[in-house]
């Protein structure tokens, strides 16, 4: 699809610069979830987490740092390197990242979560979001 390559390829624009900046305001402690997700979020210790459209790995990281075993999922191979050396760089290690279309995710993923996430504003970018529903529900226990 046309949107996508252009979505991954303005996307790859920016990963160096959304690495440096969320790596900042992750050891600073700005970057955090707002009260409104946090607490829909709960408890998250012990639990298996998918994180879809994850970018550089800055939320996902935040959700491992709750207690997750958490898993990120980008298009953009830029995006991935940088979520890896983020977590790593923040010694952070119950956190992995896979590089995949999340419209073509489950055709090679049978994986199963206690929890799917999407951060916000994450599903604006995508041109069928009936199709892309479809993925999170093949991925719950």
């Amino acid at each position: 699809m046309k949107e996508i390559d252009s979505n991954k390829h303005a996307w790859s624009q920016v990963s160096q610069d959304h690495y440096f900046a969320f790596k900042k305001s992750l050891l600073n402690g700005s970057h955090k979830f707002n009260k409104y997700i946090q607490n829909e979020l709960g408890d998250l210790s012990g639990k298996k987490i998918i994180h879809l459209q994850c970018n550089t790995g800055a939320d996902t990281i935040l959700l491992a740092r709750m207690g997750a075993s958490a898993t990120g999922v980008d298009l953009v191979p830029d995006n991935i390197h940088y979520a890896k050396k983020l977590a790593e760089d923040l010694n952070i290690t119950n956190i992995d990242f896979i590089e995949s279309d999340i419209l073509k995710f489950m055709d090679h993923h049978k994986e199963k979560y206690d929890v799917v996430f999407v951060s916000e504003g994450a599903i604006g970018w995508l041109p069928d979001l009936k199709r892309w529903g479809k993925n999170p529900m093949l991925m719950i226990l």
